[in-house]
């Protein structure tokens, strides 16, 4: 596995005895590339023992010249005084070991994101590659077998196999053996790494021609003989076609090459290759510059000059002919894995408003994911912007750290920054993908040293003493004592349904020269506080719906603590019930069975959903010697929750004729209706009195 860490450091001999003065310079005295002086190191170790390796051979090429060292006792290598730019080192001379090669890039100043560095001082630029060395020790075999039609498969004899470690970082990438009389293949010496990608060249064979095949992913074993199991050939189409690929899997990392390998061998004099983004913008596609390079007329490597775009879609298109005169005309869309992207700060108080930061508070940054901080190219500078010339700005002295999980970025400033002043935080922040990084900016306002309101007292209802709340309230009056300092006041609610966060319902202008102000809320603003959205009525306080209220005092600073709570709720009765006309005599003195006396009860409230009625039966039957049972009463809710069906049954041989009854209807909050519904039953016709 590969490790790797950037450090950028500053060096000035006499900076290590007597430390760094602080120097100041304006923007003209500034140079963005000055002289970078870059080094490589590293440990070369065994990747299977992890045991470090001493006196291997290290090659590079330096302004022209070939230059080597060696690793020390400790696996050690150091390279120094390199210029700006890319460098390829090999890894050798150490026996049964593959030779390792990794290629290392020295960057400018202005590549590593750093624009203020003056140029009468050396810039060091460090770049740690760690390097994994590969015994030859791992062996593979497998069986190839070719099918010249479906149901048949014969031993494929003199058939080229590849073995092929592009993934690492090896200086002899491909190793090849040739099939025996049986179709099998034996490697031997191969690199022991972790698995290697398999193909085979293109072959014929009783007149018929087999595309290639591939085989990727192939576990190895370190000082051991594994088998890669059977590859099958297909007769290969005239058309030639891309046996595998590695970018149409949806998430293709930004800084890899597109790997393909064709069917047959491609002529690679005038294969035309364009690579571009797919979103096409005002001045249309852009191209994406690339290099590429074939292996055999059958592997092409196109490897782009730059990291691409996370979560961008590119197309890459293929034209060109077979070496057997076959047309090859193909385009590719591929996506890019996601990136980093900005996602929310502290800075922002309510959205598109960054004001009021506390002085001596941390400023937060998130992020869709990890942030690689480590990488020198990371920077998030924090500036003062002057009154006098807002393009001039103070760099601030401030420390950057990272939250628990990796993705919020901390910037703390060494010092508290200035009440009621206008600052400015930029940042280029890398993920730990490589090549991906996210840039923005953002301006805002420290909070003035103006102190919040205190809290609000003498909060309460500015209503009738008899006042109470009914189902379908949405206009209250409260009254509360005013405070200093305060630029306005503000009412919030929450209820005990489906608003269960505080939500601001009322704003006031705080008025100075009074000792106490009032002010009305009126809930019809908000239909979110509605026990039923959809019948055209709202009723914020049914079904036993609380709403609690609080006031808090505002000003510039911010907002003071929000007062002791008012809680509302439904406390008022249906004070107009009506109950329908008896139609059935009550007197059931010859009747065989039991009959039923119904009547329909209306109601101006929503009735409570598992109590909707309650009645009483008055003991002043002058008629009859049989009296109503409350078991002989039931009521059927309506489907409208405002009403229903009462009925009375009457048994056989009963007479209730003369008897009273008094209905009662109970709202969705547990309210009895003030007034009764009395019915006094006959045996002839029904009266009803409400």
């Amino acid at each position: 596995m590969k490790s790797k860490l950037i450090l950028v450091f500053c060096l000035i001999a006499i900076a290590l005895i007597t430390g760094c003065d602080k120097k100041e310079f304006t923007y003209d005295e500034l140079f963005v590339d000055g002289r970078v002086i870059g080094s490589i190191n590293g440990v070369v170790s065994d990747d299977a023992t992890n045991s470090r390796l001493a006196n291997v051979l290290v090659t590079w090429v330096a302004k022209g010249g070939v230059y080597t060292t060696r690793t020390n006792d400790l696996g050690y290598y150091g390279i120094t005084n390199l210029d700006p730019g890319y460098y390829d080192i090999t890894f050798s001379d150490i026996e049964g070991y593959a030779i390792g090669k990794i290629t290392v890039e020295i960057e400018t100043l202005d590549n590593i994101g750093i624009d203020n560095y003056p140029t009468s001082e050396d810039f060091y630029y460090s770049v740690n590659e760690n390097v994994p060395l590969y015994q030859l020790n791992s062996s593979l075999k497998g069986m190839v077998y070719a099918s010249p039609s479906a149901e048949l498969y014969v031993p494929a004899i003199g058939v080229t196999v590849v073995a092929d470690f592009n993934n690492y970082d090896l200086a002899d990438e491909e190793y090849t053996v040739v099939t025996d009389s049986n179709g099998a293949y034996t490697f031997t010496e191969l690199p022991a790494t972790a698995n290697v990608d398999l193909r085979t060249m293109p072959f014929s064979t009783g007149g018929f021609d087999y595309a290639v095949a591939t085989k990727n992913n192939v576990a190895l074993i370190t000082g051991g003989l594994a088998d890669a199991g059977n590859i099958f050939l297909s007769v290969a189409p005239a058309t030639p076609f891309l046996v595998s690929n590695n970018f149409m899997n949806g998430n293709f990392p930004l800084r890899s090459g597109l790997h393909m390998t064709f069917s047959k061998a491609m002529q690679t004099d005038g294969f035309e290759i364009s690579l571009t983004e797919t979103v096409v913008k005002a001045v249309g596609p852009i191209e994406v510059a690339f290099t590429f390079n074939w292996t055999d007329g059958i592997v092409l490597v196109v490897d782009p000059v730059a990291a691409l775009n996370a979560g961008t879609s590119y197309t890459l298109s293929l034209t060109g002919t077979s070496q057997d005169g076959n047309s090859f005309d193909e385009d590719y869309v591929f996506t890019t894995q996601d990136g980093l992207v900005y996602t929310h700060t502290n800075l922002e108080v309510s959205q598109g408003s960054f004001i009021d930061f506390p002085i001596d508070g941390t400023i937060e940054l998130g992020f869709n994911m990890i942030v690689d901080l480590a990488n020198t190219k990371s920077v998030v500078n924090l500036y003062h912007e002057t009154d006098d010339d807002p393009v001039v700005r103070d760099l601030i002295a401030s420390t950057s750290s990272l939250s628990e999980d990796l993705m919020t970025v901390l910037v703390d400033p060494d010092f508290d920054l200035e009440p009621d002043q206008d600052y400015y935080i930029s940042y280029t922040l890398y993920s730990t993908i490589p090549g991906d990084y996210e840039t923005g900016a953002i301006s805002f306002t420290t909070s003035s040293d103006l102190v919040a309101p205190a809290q609000v007292t003498g909060f309460a209802l500015d209503e009738a003493t008899d006042w109470t709340a009914d189902l379908d309230t949405d206009e209250i009056d409260f009254k509360w004592n005013t405070v200093a300092n305060a630029v306005s006041y503000k009412i919030f609610a929450q209820d005990n349904a489906g608003n269960t966060d505080s939500k601001e319902i009322a704003s006031f202008n705080a008025v100075d020269v009074l000792i106490s102000q009032t002010g009305s809320i009126d809930l019809s603003d908000f239909p979110e506080f509605d026990w039923l959205a959809d019948d055209g009525w709202q009723t914020p306080f049914a079904n036993g719906t609380q709403l609690t209220f609080k006031i808090v005092a505002v000003n510039s600073a911010g907002m003071g603590p929000f007062s002791t709570e008012i809680v509302v709720a439904d406390e008022t009765g249906d004070n107009s019930p009506s109950l329908g006309a008896q139609q059935i005599s009550a007197d059931n003195t010859v009747g065989a069975t039991a009959i039923e006396v119904t009547f329909a009860g209306s109601s101006t409230e929503y009735l409570h959903l598992t109590t909707p009625a309650s009645w009483t039966i008055a003991a002043d039957d002058t008629i009859s010697t049989n009296t109503v049972g409350s078991g002989d009463i039931t009521f059927e809710i309506a489907s409208n929750m405002r009403g229903g069906i009462f009925t009375i049954t009457v048994p056989s041989g009963q007479n209730y004729t003369g008897d009273t009854v008094y209905f009662f209807f109970n709202d969705g909050s547990g309210n009895i209706s003030d007034t009764a519904m009395m019915a006094v039953l006959t045996g002839t016709n029904f009266a009803t009195t409400a």
